[in-house]
């Protein structure tokens, strides 16, 4: 079996045992009240599907874009160091998963992009 077949039967049983709705739906409770949320570095968009009405995904991956526009989700193509967004525009901001990848340095510039 070739790696790319393995790993996509490995994501669909790890997806179907413990799907992204369940870890997602809760981290969406700490938003009660606010929106528009945005969600920084959405990836294929899991937290955006929680409430699509609110959230606006952003991710610099063209891939992940089109991903999430194919659902029907809002998601734009944009960088986490300088958000194609006026400033003050949101009231919540989610990134999981995103800030570890960067040097420190990059990653001071992204929570100050965050908050302005």
């Amino acid at each position: 079996m070739n790696a790319g077949i393995a790993y996509s039967r490995l994501r669909d049983f790890y997806l179907s045992t413990f799907p992204p709705s369940r870890y997602y739906a809760k981290d969406l409770s700490y938003f009660h009240g606010l929106e528009p949320i945005l969600d920084i570095g959405c990836g294929h968009g899991h937290f955006v599907e929680s409430s699509p009405e609110r959230i606006t995904g952003v991710d610099q991956n063209p891939e992940s874009v089109r991903i999430c526009q194919e659902k029907g989700l809002n998601c734009i193509e944009g960088s986490c160091l300088s958000l194609p967004f006026e400033d003050q525009s949101v009231n919540g901001v989610y990134c999981s998963h995103l800030i570890e990848h960067f040097h420190w340095q990059e990653a001071v510039r992204v929570v100050e992009e965050i908050d302005t």
